[in-house]
């Protein structure tokens, strides 16, 4: 039966359906799984994928990921006798910013289950999942992971909370291009389906937002407070007086924050702070967002993304920022306290490929 559940192998670059285990010419591996010269990213998931790494079409025109060039650059590593030792995280709570990381459900329900599923299972949907495995990897073994965006309530321990954060107008642009994602006013205004919303434009066989039709400084201006709302209690498009000095607070106070920018330093990061393997099902984006192009859509495609993103480039997100900030800062402080370094971390990852062989990603759980 579980055979049955892991289904085939799929891959993200082009037409392949298994994920190379070593980085091409046309081809690299990071969390997006390849990043394919002929793809182009809309968003919905921007990546920093190291120093062997491709830039996407996206980061090029300077959204996204930071290349190695203007990452922080911690000094190099200390003797291994300086460096705290892991602690195990028992019942972990996701706190599932929308658009931050949803494939960061597999890397907790692998750690958390570790030698009871398959390395290579990775997971779409965690009540799908705990429905068909619930019997090796109970619920009960977790505060909290669902695919619901519910906001942080009062009474969680803070030291069993893990979250992944994303610098604002990457989130917002993610959103955007999500059938407006959390902003149920627009989505009815401009009659989004699910699929598809007015005045969409279809290329290579997906509906691409048109900013000419659909703002997205509306949008943001919608969801703009969304982290900081889900930080203090509040759904992410609540408009009632953010508190952004509880939220900045709360960012320090959290078991584990990680940064979507930095998806692999994020997940060497949390085995570092509390053990464990790193699998290769862990960098597998279960929700890609970088997807095939045809060549005489590429054009276009390119368009319409760099139009949305000129106009939300004069948007200021300055509540959200500062929560964006204040989690970056602790991610590189504890970087350098938990001495992972970009090209140990590579390698780590790298290894954890060649293990898994042709065996990664399964399908994942729906």
């Amino acid at each position: 039966m579980a055979a049955s559940l892991l289904g085939l192998a799929v891959g993200l670059c082009g037409a392949t359906n298994v994920l190379a285990t070593s980085a091409s010419a046309a081809c690299v591996r990071h969390w997006d799984g390849l990043a394919c010269e002929a793809e182009a990213d809309v968003g919905s998931h921007l990546i920093q994928a190291g120093s062997a790494a491709k830039v996407t079409a996206t980061e090029k025109r300077g959204r996204g990921g930071q290349s190695d060039a203007s990452s922080p650059n911690p000094p190099s590593a200390r003797s291994s006798p300086e460096l705290p030792a892991p602690t195990a995280l028992r019942k972990p709570f996701f706190l599932h910013v929308p658009k931050c990381g949803s494939s960061f459900e597999t890397l907790l329900v692998q750690y958390v289950c570790s030698g009871a599923i398959p390395e290579n299972l990775t997971v779409l949907d965690p009540q799908a999942f705990f429905r068909d495995l619930g019997y090796k990897c109970p619920g009960s073994k977790f505060g909290r992971l669902e695919s619901d965006h519910r906001p942080l309530h009062a009474g969680i321990p803070l030291q069993m909370v893990v979250t992944m954060l994303r610098e604002p107008s990457s989130r917002v642009l993610s959103g955007y291009n999500d059938n407006l994602h959390d902003c149920v006013t627009m989505q009815q205004h401009f009659l989004c389906n699910g699929v598809s919303c007015l005045g969409d434009v279809f290329l290579s066989g997906r509906w691409i937002r048109n900013a000419s039709v659909i703002d997205p400084v509306e949008y943001a201006k919608c969801v703009e407070n969304c982290a900081v709302n889900m930080l203090t209690g509040k759904t992410c498009e609540a408009k009632d007086n953010p508190d952004v000095e509880a939220a900045v607070r709360k960012v320090g106070e959290l078991g584990f924050v990680g940064l979507t920018e930095e998806w692999n330093m994020s997940v060497c990061l949390f085995h570092a702070k509390f053990g464990g393997r790193i699998l290769a099902s862990e960098i597998y984006n279960t929700r890609p967002g970088v997807y095939r192009t045809a060549q005489e859509d590429k054009q276009k495609l390119e368009t319409l993304t760099a139009q949305a993103e000129r106009m939300l480039g004069d948007w200021p997100a300055t509540i959200e920022m500062r929560v964006y900030e204040a989690a970056r800062a602790r991610f590189w402080q504890e970087i350098e306290r938990w001495g992972v370094r970009r090209e140990s971390c590579q390698s780590q990852i790298d290894m954890a490929f060649d293990r898994a062989g042709t065996e990664l990603p399964a399908e994942p759980i729906r």
